[in-house]
């Protein structure tokens, strides 16, 4: 009798847990604020509607830019991008100038941020001017459903994605991206880190690591990937400069 007691308390423990499971928040949380694209123009203005580039600036600086919503800071915000190509054409002066803001050169990344396409074969950002995107170093940054191609890290790493910070991407194709030095599609600078999921590098060109350059204290966790027709003078998929790699199912 005592044992039927006992177990019938642990079923009834255990039925109450299913009924209340543990919330676990992650980088793909429910957004909270949603700031939606509804132009492909690359520009900061106010006309009316909302670019990837105001809705970056949006996201960055909290507040509203010509019609994107105000981001939040303490939310994760979700920049959604319907299927179209996105080109970045706003050329700054460099980096050294102090003009690489949101509103000139590459998409710089602050804060917790969510960019998200209708899928990788209807969303392209396509950069004329510099790489892609930039993530600082106190950012986390998920990027998913879309392409990232053409990016050209003049002089810098990174072709597609310069990683300072904390990155998830998912279903996400790097084409044709370039770097002089590390990472023509991904450069995972020192002490970054960056989990990929589902992503596929083809065709980007380097000087070490056509694909992705993790560099020294940097942590990447790549699984269910492809690596293909990359191009580097070493080592033309991946280089790994005494970074830590975890890698699951990549090809």
């Amino acid at each position: 009798m005592v044992k039927n007691l006992i177990l019938l308390g642990v079923v009834a423990t255990l039925l109450l847990v299913g009924l209340h499971p543990k919330r676990v928040p992650s980088a793909k949380a429910d957004p909270l604020v949603t700031i939606q694209v509804n132009t492909t123009e690359d520009e900061v203005n106010n006309d009316g509607d909302c670019s990837l580039r105001e809705a970056v600036k949006a996201a960055n600086k909290n507040i509203g830019v010509d019609r994107c919503a105000a981001g939040s800071s303490s939310a994760l915000d979700t920049i959604s991008l319907p299927e179209g190509t996105y080109q970045l054409t706003i050329e700054g002066d460099g980096d050294d100038a102090g003009s690489d803001t949101e509103e000139s050169h590459d998409l710089d990344l602050e804060g917790n941020l969510h960019i998200r396409g209708a899928g990788r074969s209807m969303t392209v950002i396509d950069s004329n001017v510099n790489r892609v995107f930039q993530i600082s170093s106190s950012a986390t940054i998920t990027v998913t459903n879309l392409t990232i191609q053409d990016g050209n890290a003049v002089g810098d790493c990174g072709g597609g994605i310069l990683n300072q910070g904390h990155l998830y991407v998912e279903d996400v194709l790097f084409s044709e991206n370039y770097s002089p030095s590390g990472g023509g599609g991904l450069c995972n600078d020192y002490d970054a880190r960056a989990t990929l999921h589902k992503v596929e590098f083809d065709n980007n060109t380097a000087g070490w690591g056509g694909a992705i350059y993790n560099s020294n204290r940097a942590t990447l966790n790549l699984s269910q990937s492809r690596l293909v027709f990359n191009r580097a003078s070493d080592g033309g998929a991946f280089f790994n400069n005494d970074g830590r790699v975890n890698l699951v199912q990549v090809v």
